[in-house]
């Protein structure tokens, strides 16, 4: 068994849970969208490499009757010395370098088929604002999102901010950047 499988995955589901709770008014008032059944499921796909407090390889789903809704795949990007180069570009900006302090790349974005626009919204609107708090900043290929129904790449813009998805270009592939609004590479 992976050890943040236990410790990590069941500290953030209960914290998420307890979020998620706490928005219920939101999604039925922006959304129109009873959110009371949805339920938070976080595996832990590979524990941390180099014995961090948090796995390397994780998903965060939001989920109803046992059914994925949404789901995201993350990776603690600074764990792997080979990412490096791609950090320290991150850190760069507008040719000051800052450090980035938690970052997490987004692997795939999963949607169910099926669902309404304004699911979508509500959903997306829901899961980002769980993973906004666990790092500075969300980046993944720009590709990936891309992939997305664009009610879900709105409500990722709308959440980071205005000026939130920029594109930047590093050895030849293009990544999309979500930074805290909050942290200071927002300003």
């Amino acid at each position: 068994m992976k050890v943040h499988e236990t410790e990590w995955s069941r500290h953030f589901k209960a914290l998420f849970q307890a979020r998620l709770g706490d928005m219920q008014e939101m999604l039925l008032e922006e959304f129109f969208y009873d959110g009371t059944h949805l339920k938070v499921e976080i595996g832990v796909i590979q524990d941390s490499i180099i014995g961090r407090n948090s796995p390397y390889l994780f998903q965060v789903a939001l989920e109803h009757n046992g059914r994925p809704l949404i789901s995201v795949h993350l990776e603690d990007f600074e764990e792997l010395e080979r990412n490096r180069g791609l950090v320290e570009f991150l850190e760069t900006v507008d040719g000051t370098r800052m450090p980035l302090g938690q970052a997490y790349k987004f692997n795939k974005i999963e949607v169910a088929p099926g669902l309404e626009t304004n699911e979508i919204k509500a959903v997306a609107q829901a899961l980002t604002l769980l993973i906004h708090d666990l790092g500075e900043l969300i980046f993944g290929e720009e590709v990936e999102m891309a992939r997305q129904p664009l009610a879900l790449q709105e409500t990722w813009k709308h959440v980071y901010g205005p000026d939130s998805g920029k594109v930047v270009d590093f050895n030849g592939i293009k990544y999309i950047r979500f930074d805290d609004a909050r942290g200071w590479h927002s300003f």
